[in-house]
């Protein structure tokens, strides 16, 4: 999933029935920030909110078959990552 509008930049990972993932990059906001937000912490959130600005990036690897969730600071640099195989997806060819 890809979100924004929530004043912070993270990353999230549900876990689903079979072992699949749900995982989500929220990335927000590119304008001067507006923090800290006031989002519940929740099992689901994999770091602590970045509330500087900041944009997301999605790299996919077909031939390794995974996906790189990237929530990035201005200036390009990694804040957090994940990388996702995409039988964690459920995506199996």
């Amino acid at each position: 999933l890809l979100s924004g509008d929530r004043h912070a930049g993270a990353i999230y990972n549900r876990g689903l029935a079979g072992g699949q993932i749900l995982p989500e990059l929220t990335a927000s906001s590119l304008n001067p920030p507006y923090g800290p937000s006031k989002d519940s912490q929740t099992p689901e959130l994999l770091m602590t909110p970045y509330h500087p600005e900041n944009f997301g990036q999605i790299d996919i690897d077909w031939h390794a078959r995974t996906l790189r969730l990237a929530l990035k600071g201005m200036r390009g640099e990694d804040v957090e990552a994940l990388t996702v195989r995409f039988t964690d997806l459920g995506l199996s060819h």
